[in-house]
């Protein structure tokens, strides 16, 4: 993984939180939920709030891989049901638009 995000519902402030971890770049950020009224709308949820990288937790930044790692054929074959040509979410290079396996 090059990169990657994590959205989550915490509650303790009751909000929902999203971080983004690059190599370089760490973000992190919360909208605060009022649950008072249902059917939750758009206004359910508060201003996004952006948080300093420093308050990311150190155990999720450790979770972006530092060095490259060799997948096994059995990952790489679980992997195609996905993302491969005929997977679920086949891979699409952005710029041409071209779907690529795996």
């Amino acid at each position: 993984a090059l990169a990657f995000t994590l959205g989550v519902e915490i509650s303790d402030p009751d909000a929902i939180y999203a971080i983004g971890i690059t190599p370089n770049e760490r973000h992190s950020c919360m909208a605060r939920i009022t649950r008072t009224q249902k059917p939750w709308t758009a206004a359910s949820f508060g201003a996004v709030e952006w948080l300093p990288a420093d308050s990311i937790d150190p155990t999720l930044v450790n979770l972006l891989p530092t060095v490259p790692r060799a997948m096994t054929p059995k990952e790489i074959q679980s992997l195609q049901a996905w993302f491969g040509t005929a997977g679920k979410f086949p891979a699409v290079h952005i710029p041409t638009g071209e779907v690529r396996g795996v």
